[in-house]
């Protein structure tokens, strides 16, 4: 028996024929001649490790099909490459930035010094991007690092002033031994006062200060939970359904938790990026810049020190003094006012190579029919001197997982702005999400997401999917202990193709089934809403079950529930497969200073886009609760950032002793929940910057512990977005899926594989079946 596993063998009874992705098409993928195209190579491959779940050493650069020799034959295009990354990315992935910055200093491109003493010192950067620029000092010489640490230390953020300090004692500067020990004496914060002791003692000694642990008397410490933590409707024991209704008989009803959520991700504003490029025949005394986006020169412009001239709807020139220049690394200070997007402009570094920008992803003949072939129009705009380019695009089609496609660009493309890739069938309606990513040789890259959307030919369309995000398996059936009752939820999203609105509700009518037979028929009201001509609108229902259904469900059977629901252009009806799974729960553990915004959103990632990944394999996330590990204990400050433990190859993968720590010292008080440490940053090796978190494979069931738990670093990704999202979900699961017992995999797609950009989600059912036997993993009780 293994460690924290049980040898019993969980059986299901299920009948129901499963749900499977339709049968969509993509153009074929092309693989890509890296020797021929050493800039595009170097960049994705940069990209990949940045992404790695366990960082990068000389020891892994086989698994990227690299050698030593490669970074020193190669080294301006992997400078390139880092200076295009920290250029471009203002993203949802943060780990690109952060771990640019933190592989120039472990490369020692010292040339690079200014730059990052310009971006830890930036004020309006990103506070976790700037710690870890701070935490890159200590790896590179430059005139002006000294210079930066001395106002570093007295930063009032927590991270950024932390990281200096332990800097300072790594680099031995006597010049700051007089500001550490006033702050070892007077900085109200006891974990910077031990850190400035810290860095005077290995300053002076040249060794490390030992920290004192005292001796606990009371056992094990317990996170305190959060007040007014509101759990999903049915998922929680204590928590009774909150319906547009109120009455005990309703059967179903609007989900409201869910569709608010949805509501406020339909009114996400698209990201489009803004790049520029300095151009000659410049007016005398100024440098001008040409900057390109979708309906960049429409947006309402302004820039504090230089003038704009809009050259026409995608085109903006912008001139500045020399002397107004921003500094390297910054922003460039330009403000653009838009309706229909949030433009993400690129940051003043005019030693990173010339970037492309993608303008818009469309289709070829205006509108996208289901079962019907269509193209991708992409129109772009690549610099003159650029002579070979790499598309590659990854495609969420309706009820689908991600797949990937990567075509060459060729030079009459490149020269037209312009590539038409035919070979895409949809084949149902629904939403199409598409992340376009185009690569020059010269390092630099421009990415995009687009949703569209694949119209009925009927005309109106309805797909019935469990409520977690973009599932394509059962769902899962929610047992509330205080009701004896189950819960069920489904996203019910109508596409639209007649040219005017439809109203959807109110009635929805439930017809349940198992192995064919009737086992219950229903109908509830909803509120009604409206989707516009030639759109999509989701919402989301629930539905109790006691009687015949919930016999069903109590023996871990499985049913068919066939969802009508009410529309002014008739009824429109389809179907889904609900079932009992295996669950596990998940405590989330927060130490350091988040927000209760965060927090929530945090919690709202794990029980949809990571429990969706279970879930196509009969397993799920049922509950998930908030800890707080309180500010006013001393191990606070000291847990708010991991250090992870370096090694004569300065990877990721040797360990954490302050982790060790906090899992020995610390515990959710559920006993059978899964502990995940929710910490502010990692520290030590530069994959510190780009790590997500680590955890032990097989970890034990009981609490305490040095293995007793997964680490999760909040810094790693933007969750106001759906990219961020998406991308700590899969960072979530993965890193809870190794402490349930299972390996990374060999292939991309699945969502154990060792890097991640955000939408590897396949899992297959022997991964399934390893999880399953670890003792976290239970079936509900009745």
């Amino acid at each position: 028996m293994k460690n924290g596993k049980s040898s019993r063998e969980m059986k299901f009874n299920y009948n129901e024929s499963p749900r499977v992705a339709p049968g969509h098409r993509l153009p074929e993928t092309l693989e890509m001649p890296a020797e021929v195209h050493p800039g595009i190579r170097a960049r994705m491959l940069i990209e990949a490790a940045l992404q790695s779940f366990e960082g990068v050493n000389t020891s892994k650069l086989s698994q990227l099909k690299v050698t030593a020799k490669d970074i020193v034959k190669f080294r301006k295009e992997i400078k390139n490459a880092l200076y295009a990354i920290i250029k471009e990315e203002n993203g949802y992935d943060i780990r690109l930035r952060s771990g640019s910055i933190a592989y120039l200093g472990a490369l020692k491109f010292n040339e690079a010094a200014d730059l990052i003493v310009n971006i830890a010192l930036n004020t309006r950067e990103n506070s976790f991007v700037r710690a870890y620029a701070t935490e890159t000092l200590g790896r590179i010489k430059g005139r002006t690092v000294l210079a930066a640490l001395d106002v570093l230390i007295h930063d009032s953020v927590y991270a950024v002033k932390e990281k200096a300090i332990r800097v300072i004692g790594k680099v031995g500067a006597k010049k700051h031994l007089r500001a550490l020990k006033a702050i070892a004496t007077a900085d109200a914060d006891p974990e910077i006062q031990f850190r400035a002791k810290a860095a005077i003692h290995r300053i002076t000694t040249g060794k490390q200060l030992q920290r004192s642990r005292g001796i606990r008397t009371t056992g094990i410490l317990k996170t305190a939970p959060e007040a007014g933590n509101v759990r999903q409707i049915g998922k929680h024991i204590k928590v009774k359904p909150q319906t547009t209704f109120g009455e005990a008989e309703e059967r179903g009803g609007m989900d409201l938790i869910a569709n608010i959520e949805l509501e406020q991700r339909a009114l996400e504003k698209t990201i489009r990026p803004i790049a520029y490029e300095i151009v000659d025949g410049a007016p005398k005394g100024v440098t001008r810049l040409i900057l390109r986006g979708d309906r960049a020169g429409d947006a309402i412009v302004s820039h504090h020190t230089g003038k704009t001239y809009r050259i026409h709807e995608d085109e903006i020139a912008l001139d500045i003094p020399p002397r107004k220049h921003p500094r390297t690394g910054c922003s460039l200070d330009l403000d653009l006012a838009c309706d229909r997007h949030i433009y993400s402009i690129h940051n003043w570094l005019p030693d990173a190579p010339v970037s492309p920008v993608i303008y818009s992803v469309q289709p070829d003949d205006g509108v996208i029919w289901a079962k019907t072939g269509f193209g991708l129009k992409i129109k772009f705009y690549v610099p003159g001197k650029e002579k070979t380019a790499l598309l590659k695009m990854r495609i969420r089609m309706p009820k689908d997982n991600w797949k990937d496609i990567q075509l060459l660009v060729t030079g009459a493309e490149l020269e037209n702005g312009e590539k038409v890739v035919p070979g895409f069938f949809a084949a149902i309606p629904g939403s199409i999400q598409i992340d376009t990513a185009l690569y020059l040789q010269s390092g630099g890259a421009c990415k995009l997401h687009s949703g569209l959307m694949a119209l009925p030919a009927n005309p109106i369309f309805l797909n019935v999917s469990p409520s977690t995000t973009g599932t394509i398996g059962e769902g899962p059936a929610h047992y509330n202990t205080a009701e004896n009752k189950f819960y069920c939820y489904a996203n019910l999203q109508v596409s639209n193709g007649f040219p005017h609105a439809v109203t959807l509700g109110p009635k929805v009518t439930a017809r349940v089934t198992d192995g064919g037979t009737q086992k219950d028929n229903f109908s509830f009201n909803i509120s009604t809403s409206v989707v516009p001509a030639n759109s999509t609108r989701t919402i989301g229902v629930w539905m109790s079950f006691g009687g015949n259904t919930y016999d069903v469900f109590k023996d871990y059977g499985d049913v068919t529930i066939q969802l009508t629901l009410q529309t002014t252009e008739g009824d429109i009806t389809d179907s889904h497969v609900w079932a009992a799974m295996a669950q596990v729960k998940l405590a989330l553990n927060f130490v350091g200073n988040f927000s209760a915004t965060t927090r929530s959103q945090l919690q709202s990632v794990v029980d949809n886009e990571a429990s969706a990944i279970y879930e196509q394999q009969n397993l799920y996330i049922s509950e998930s609760a908030r800890f707080l590990l309180p500010s006013t204990s001393g191990d606070f400050g000291r847990y708010r950032d991991i250090e992870m433990d370096d090694n004569k190859d300065s990877d990721c993968t040797s360990g954490s002793d302050e982790a060790d720590d906090l899992r020995d010292d610390w515990s959710s008080p559920n006993e059978s929940w899964l502990d995940v440490w929710c910490v502010e940053t990692l520290s030590g090796p530069a994959c510190a910057a780009s790590v997500g978190g680590f955890s032990p494979v097989d970890g034990p069931t009981g609490k305490g512990g040095s293995n007793s738990g997964v680490i999760i670093k909040m810094s790693s990704a933007d969750l106001s977005t759906t990219g961020g999202r998406n991308l700590m979900g899969i960072i979530i699961a993965h890193e809870a899926a190794h402490f349930l017992g299972l390996n990374h995999h060999g292939t991309s797609s699945n969502f154990m594989a060792a890097s991640t950009g955000g939408s590897n989600t396949d899992i297959t059912h022997q991964q399934y079946l390893d999880m399953t036997e670890h003792g976290f993993v239970t079936r509900f009780v009745v």
